[in-house]
């Protein structure tokens, strides 16, 4: 199988100067198994990811579906969203009233994939 981190893939395709949806499409979707979605922005100058969710992130994770729901990629067994983590690190963004916001929208997302 294949774990697709959503932000990893757009991160990564930025620092190899490539088009992000080119970058994803080429990527073995059709195996994926997990899906790991988490919100970027700029922090200390470098562009970064385990925030909460932009609106560049949900139009990035609504595409992603997109291509789930036309079959150009599998159905992944797991979504995970990778808001925040542990340690000193990670604490300034682990704001619980930004997963309140941001999981319920997710869950709506991940729901419609398995009801289409």
């Amino acid at each position: 199988g294949f774990l697709l981190d959503i932000s990893h893939a757009s991160l990564a395709a930025a620092a190899l100067g490539v088009d992000e949806r080119s970058y994803i499409r080429s990527l073995p979707l059709k195996v994926m198994r997990e899906l790991h979605v988490t919100g970027t922005g700029i922090v200390d100058g470098y562009r970064t990811d385990h925030l909460h969710m932009q609106p560049e992130d949900w139009e990035r994770l609504e595409w992603t579906l997109g291509l789930i729901l036309s079959g150009e990629a599998a159905l992944p067994d797991i979504i995970a969203y990778e808001y925040g983590g542990i340690t000193p690190k990670f604490d300034w963004r682990s704001r619980p009233e930004m997963m309140l916001r941001d999981v319920p929208r997710l869950y709506a997302a991940a729901h419609a994939l398995v009801t289409a």
